[in-house]
């Protein structure tokens, strides 16, 4: 699956539009808006939509990680201190990034 960085569409790669730039080279464009930035997508464990790797945390995108977080918090608020709380949720982020995929 492929994602538009300008528009947010995703496609497959069949759908892309191809064209021939006046000099010769022949470039893909997103179906939706013909913007020429697109790239692989990723999709989130979560919610199942998709996004470009730079809105992904690991296996879930940046709402669903919040998300998770916040809810984890309010599980262990009491069982651990708030400074205890922050620092396995800066762990967690930083773990997304060494596991990306993995997670």
């Amino acid at each position: 699956m492929l994602i538009c960085y300008n528009c947010g569409e995703t496609f497959d790669e069949w759908e892309i539009k191809y064209e021939k730039e006046p000099h010769g080279e022949i470039r893909g464009h997103c179906p939706n808006c013909l913007d020429d930035q697109f790239g692989e997508a990723e999709e989130c464990a979560r919610c199942g939509k998709y996004y470009p790797p730079s809105r992904m945390a690991g296996a879930y995108c940046e709402e669903c990680r919040a998300d998770l977080l916040a809810r984890a918090e309010e599980a262990l608020s009491d069982v651990l201190s708030e400074e205890e709380i922050g620092y396995l949720a800066n762990g967690l982020y930083a773990m997304g990034g060494m596991l990306r995929g993995k997670v």
